[in-house]
């Protein structure tokens, strides 16, 4: 009997329990809103930084002559840019690539997220991308240098002059990894989101090896631009559909 009485005490318990998680757990599949889909691309504009004190040695064309257009090879959310492409000096040796991301344009860079803690490359967000001469599947597939087709040959490199061979391809986050590393609520973007964000971003290639530098001395880099070889603006709007 003793028991029995135990059991009842302990059912409201139990039930109240399990009414509690169903909530907890439609909340937790509500802010997962676009799985592993990418976001789409709007392209607003794209065109080269303003020159500076920095050694340019390549320059892509601007949005004028070199559309944005999705790569066929890839998922959906990939994208290549091709056009005229100018190389001032020989580019040779390892290259890397720093990608500054923010949603306004005095906004703060966003933070570098999903990282390879190993190599400290890759992520979303304004991050280092590393070793874009690596030929394994899987390396590099959110960004990437080619040439004629094939991944830009480090040791080979690339002599002054024009190209047309010259493509740049890009992938884009997932709508849950910019949720979550723009600090976006899924609610407000479930509501708001319809017209897409606009993101501008930095692509700064250099010619230095970027993610073995201290926090401070990276910095430094970064804002005095030694070493950096290509500068280029893009300002596009994520969409969640194409």
């Amino acid at each position: 009997m003793k028991q029995f009485m135990t059991s009842l005490h302990v059912l409201p318990i139990l039930v109240t329990l399990l009414l509690l998680y169903r909530p907890l757990q439609c909340i937790e599949e509500s802010n997962s809103l676009g799985g592993n889909r990418r976001l789409a691309i709007e392209l607003l504009s794209h065109k080269p930084c303003r020159k500076g004190r920095w050694d340019e040695r390549i320059r892509f064309p601007s949005s004028r002559i070199a559309e944005l257009v999705p790569d066929p090879k890839k998922e959906f959310g990939c994208y290549k840019i091709r056009g005229e492409v100018e190389v001032f000096k020989e580019v040779q040796g390892e290259i890397q690539i720093y990608v500054r991301s923010q949603l306004g344009t005095r906004g703060a860079p966003e933070k570098c997220s999903n990282f390879d803690p190993r190599t400290k490359c890759g992520g979303t967000g304004s991050c280092i991308y590393c070793g874009l001469c690596n030929k394994s599947p899987g390396m590099n597939e959110l960004f990437s240098l080619q040439v004629d087709g094939e991944r830009f040959d480090c040791d080979r490199g690339i002599d002054k002059g024009t190209y047309n061979s010259i493509e740049w391809h890009f992938c884009t986050p997932t709508l849950d990894e910019f949720l979550e590393n723009a600090d976006i609520d899924p609610d407000f973007w479930s509501k708001h989101g319809n017209k897409g964000q606009i993101i501008f971003q930095t692509i700064q290639i250099y010619n230095v090896s970027l993610n073995t530098l201290p926090p401070a001395k990276l910095q430094k880099v970064l804002n005095s631009g030694d070493g950096m070889i290509a500068c280029h603006k893009l300002v596009v709007n994520y969409l969640q559909d194409g």
